[in-house]
């Protein structure tokens, strides 16, 4: 980890009522594919391994920031504000995250040394996460690369990262997935193009373990905006390298899957932002409504997970 980091550790899995009994596996050409969503369903809620929306109190005090014991914090940056209706977050979600820089990157943490972290993934196993993000970074940073979402602990750690570029014009920011360790080009799949800054999107990526080394991987982006069901990008839009011409996220993963670079870091989870080198003023993001399952499907909007109303 790189950086005045400000560290969020998360010491206790989400929320664990509810139910849901849909299963996932590799749907056509080898892609991650699964019925979304609860309401597709049964009806029944999804049972998270993670379910964090920060509903237990605004402001920048422990209990807010923990979102009621589920995180344990260290140092400054964070501030958990009422949802003002104006940020493009889910009218049902009473508070969003604002994720400042100014002082100090902030990483939320699953996992060992500091909790119990997620379970194992089973081989044959798909996990789902989705999470809800406003990217509002300044323009002409000196970093122009950050991840706010990742498991792992520390980026050499990780098996994979969401990623943030700042360098393709004013306004504008470019999202991608990082894996680290592979080989280029396809360590990296990203748009090729840009999307709007101030603008909030539902993203969701599922991670399939197919055997002790290797995985399959696929991403989508909503804007609930336009529909909460139908993605504007999915993995047909993420390309190597972020080329059209090296070919899409789902044409390699029909034929050819990915290596971990250590497997058992999938028990670790991150969020908030991380890999800012130096600081500066500003706010990097807005983030809310976590939630992580396994062997459900594409979770979906807001409200599908057991914990949310």
């Amino acid at each position: 980890m790189r950086g005045n980091v400000w560290l969020v550790l998360l010491t206790t899995w989400g929320c664990s009522d509810g139910g849901g009994a849909a299963t996932a596996d590799a749907g056509p050409e080898g892609r991650v594919d699964a019925t979304a969503g609860a309401d597709a369903r049964t009806g029944a809620p999804l049972t998270p391994l993670l379910q964090s929306d920060f509903a237990t109190a605004t402001g920048t005090t422990a209990m807010a920031l923990e979102d009621g014991g589920l995180w344990a914090v260290y140092g400054t940056g964070g501030e958990v504000l009422a949802n003002p209706g104006d940020l493009g977050f889910p009218a049902g979600m009473a508070n969003v995250l604002r994720v400042s820089w100014s002082q100090g990157s902030g990483i939320w943490r699953v996992g060992p040394p500091f909790g119990p972290g997620l379970p194992a993934l089973a081989v044959g196993s798909t996990r789902y996460y989705r999470y809800y993000f406003r990217q509002v970074q300044p323009d002409g940073t000196v970093d122009t690369q950050t991840h706010p979402f990742q498991d792992g602990g520390a980026g050499s750690q990780t098996n994979w990262t969401t990623q943030c570029f700042n360098n393709v014009g004013p306004g504008m920011w470019l999202l991608g997935h990082g894996f680290w360790d592979n080989p280029f080009p396809n360590d990296q799949f990203h748009l090729s193009t840009p999307l709007p800054k101030a603008h909030t999107y539902r993203l969701e990526h599922a991670i399939e373990r197919v055997s002790d080394t290797t995985f399959r991987f696929d991403s989508r982006v909503f804007d609930e905006a336009v529909s909460a069901t139908t993605p504007i990008y999915d993995g047909d839009d993420f390309y190597a390298g972020g080329q059209p011409a090296r070919g899409s996220m789902t044409a390699y993963f029909a034929t050819q899957t990915l290596t971990f670079n250590d497997a058992a870091n999938l028990d670790g989870f991150n969020a908030g932002v991380n890999d800012i080198e130096p600081t500066e003023p500003g706010d990097y993001a807005f983030e809310g409504a976590i939630a992580i399952v396994d062997d459900q499907g594409w979770i979906g909007p807001y409200g599908t997970v057991a914990g949310e109303p």
